[in-house]
């Protein structure tokens, strides 16, 4: 069908440890597709990046903030974050409704920095791996300390190893 948005979305779920330049990759990342004509929908995953630097399609901190966890549940930084990744786990269909009308877009998801998240912690990678049944499919891009400003590619985890490719035209 001609115009028909398509019905695969692709994009880079950018993960790396806190301060490795995550945010400033996806500010950067998006300014540069958008230069080359392409849409861009930047989704922030991370419920304690407030004052983002791009322009956000959709934010975790409208459905749940980690201030807000951290005060009503009485837990630390890294308790309260888990949390707000299980309460974003449990309700997936807000997030789904919010991705759903930027099919056509190119995805950048700025995740939390927490390594627990990625290592030890199945939420952030059960949110993934249903994205792909929506059919919906990231790369993993990571940031790292020393290549601050040269994030490198990670493909050593991904939500659902048989489905996702790395979009070698995003790679110089």
């Amino acid at each position: 069908m001609a115009g028909a948005a398509p019905t695969t979305a692709f994009g880079q779920a950018v993960i790396g440890p806190p301060g490795s330049g995550k945010t400033t990759y996806c500010l950067g990342m998006s300014e540069f597709l958008r230069a080359l004509g392409r849409r861009v929908a930047v989704v922030n995953l991370d419920p304690a990046n407030e004052g983002l630097p791009y322009e956000c399609a959709v934010d975790v901190g409208e459905l749940v903030g980690l201030g807000d966890v951290m005060d009503a549940l009485r837990l630390g930084p890294n308790g309260g974050l888990l949390y707000c990744m299980e309460y974003l786990e449990a309700n997936l269909d807000w997030l789904r409704a919010k991705l759903e009308p930027l099919r056509g877009h190119y995805f950048l998801f700025d995740c939390p920095g927490q390594v627990e998240l990625c290592t030890h912690h199945t939420s952030l990678r059960s949110i993934f791996s249903q994205m792909a049944q929506w059919d919906l499919r990231p790369s993993t891009w990571t940031t790292t300390l020393k290549s601050w400003t040269s994030p490198t590619c990670l493909t050593t985890w991904h939500p659902t190893l048989s489905s996702v490719t790395t979009d070698s035209s995003m790679r110089s």
